[in-house]
């Protein structure tokens, strides 16, 4: 009786709808939250960075692969492979060749879309630059030899969804391939770990309220999650590698990606949108952030909540800007009419640390600049 049920159980499953409903979720996040970052750097901050037009690259890759893999489940790509016909599993090997470089391009984008924020966020530490730019390098050189070898791997690469097609073609040994995949997986899942440690680290140095403090890092730490999901899809990968009926079983290796991917998108314009919150929760105006911006160190200008950044620029040149009449920190270097000579003192509170340097005046008072870009005039 069993086996007379178990041709057509498996002739009518179809996790189409698992696949649909968990891509096109996750992407309609992802690009919910891409268009609300974009509105805090050009309407309310009026500057963006590399990290931003990563996220906008990865945001693309994700949507085209989720635009993939609707044709493919429509071809009948989540169906077992038994349930198609030969010109059905030509197509859907197709498209799942199609598919992986841009889940890789989308991957590689959003991981060093929040290295840049990290870098562009953080205080001068060499050790913490190299250590980033070091680890997104080999990554982008690995997922370059990754996409490299999958297309390259057979000769005419028609053979690796149509072998039929050149019976004299030849390939290299297909574990060749698993290995290197599940390597270069492994190591992006070492560095979702790491793009979530390192915000922490920041951030709980900070001089700040604790709860403050601990609500920021856990907000910064949700890219943790995609560490697990990049775990799963690892275990996912092996299994895959030696199964026989691979339509049916790679549409959790799919599930798993669109879930990494999305969620790092998310968690990396999280932090982006605090003038967004500013607006909804403190009543804020675009021009309170469009007179609180800085110059970064490079070039770039953005603002941000006061203990969020530091100050860039060395205090050497803030000088000479704002002898020559610049704007810094939004702030002219006119005061009552008279525009001598801006000394620069460095804080490490809310209160003015004054140094030896800090005698100059410039009409009625002083003006000193702490490290949570507050800019004070002393009477």
């Amino acid at each position: 009786m069993t086996s007379s049920q178990t041709p057509l159980d498996t002739s009518t499953a179809d996790r189409a709808p698992l696949l649909m409903i968990s891509t096109w979720t996750w992407t309609a996040f992802a690009i919910v939250f891409v268009a609300l970052r974009f509105f805090c750097r050009i309407r309310l901050i009026r500057s963006t960075w590399w990290d931003d037009w990563l996220i906008l690259a990865a945001v693309a890759s994700t949507t085209a692969m989720s635009i993939v893999w609707t044709i493919y489940a429509n071809d009948g790509g989540c169906r077992h492979a038994a349930t198609l016909t030969p010109q059905q599993l030509i197509d859907t090997a197709r498209l799942n060749w199609i598919s992986q470089p841009l889940c890789v391009a989308g991957l590689t984008t959003c991981k060093i879309s929040v290295a840049c924020l990290i870098l562009r966020l953080q205080s001068p530490t060499p050790w913490r630059t190299k250590l980033l730019v070091g680890l997104c390098t080999v990554m982008l050189l690995m997922n370059i030899s990754v996409v490299t070898l999958m297309f390259t791997q057979c000769t005419p690469v028609r053979i690796l969804w149509d072998p039929a097609s050149a019976p004299n073609g030849h390939c290299i040994k297909s574990n060749i391939v698993s290995i290197m995949s599940q390597s270069a997986s492994s190591y992006m899942a070492f560095i979702d770990l790491v793009l979530a440690i390192i915000p922490v680290h920041m951030i709980w140095n900070l001089q700040m309220n604790k709860k403050k403090k601990l609500a920021i890092c856990i907000l910064l730490s949700t890219g943790v999650s995609a560490f697990g999901f990049a775990i799963i899809k690892i275990v996912e990968l092996s299994n895959d590698a030696n199964h026989s009926d691979l339509t049916w079983a790679t549409v959790w290796l799919f599930v798993w990606n669109a879930f990494e991917i999305n969620l790092i998108i998310i968690a990396a314009c999280i932090p982006t949108l605090v003038p967004l919150f500013e607006i909804v929760i403190n009543n804020r105006s675009a021009s309170y952030f469009n007179s609180r911006k800085a110059t970064s160190r490079g070039g770039s200008k953005f603002s941000f909540h006061k203990e969020s950044f530091r100050m860039r620029n060395h205090f050497d040149s803030t000088k000479s800007d704002t002898e020559s009449g610049k704007d810094i920190l939004g702030v002219k270097n006119s005061i009552n009419g008279n525009s001598r000579e801006l000394r620069v003192a460095e804080g490490t509170h809310d209160g003015i640390w004054e140094n030896d340097n800090t005698n100059q005046t410039v009409g009625k008072g002083r003006i000193a600049v702490t490290k949570q870009w507050s800019v004070m005039e002393r009477k």
